[in-house]
């Protein structure tokens, strides 16, 4: 998932969430956490967090890629971060843009661009596709 985004306020809320895949606040998830304003990957076990955070009315370009044991993230073209990944990102039942499932943890700002790829993208094109 590559995100191009901006944030009006990261003080409205705990978390935002730009993407999200599965029935419940509990599966895959893209957002960034109010608190430090830094973007994560969640697969409903594991959070990768960017090293830094994202500035309020700065577009930024967030990438997230997952494959066999590793949840990749990237921000703006930074170095890739990276944790360990449960194997599922959501079930797939349910596509959010811009919150959650369940309606709750909207992005406060604007997306400008969403792009899902049904196959892990290499470290190295997630981090030229978000620079």
């Amino acid at each position: 998932v590559i995100a191009e985004f901006d944030c009006l306020s990261i003080a409205n809320t705990a978390q935002a969430d730009i993407f999200s895949m599965g029935i419940t606040d509990a599966t895959g998830r893209v957002g960034f956490f109010a608190a430090d304003s830094k973007p994560f990957g969640f697969d409903g076990t594991n959070i990768t967090q960017s090293a830094s955070g994202v500035t309020p009315n700065i577009i930024a370009k967030f990438g997230v890629s997952y494959g066999s044991s590793l949840l990749n993230v990237s921000l703006n073209g930074a170095a890739i971060v990276s944790q360990p990944f449960d194997g599922a990102f959501g079930n797939g039942a349910v596509v959010s843009v811009g919150q959650t499932a369940n309606n709750t943890q909207q992005l406060f700002g604007h997306i400008r661009r969403l792009d899902y790829y049904p196959t892990r993208l290499a470290n190295n094109v997630l981090q030229q596709m978000t620079a």
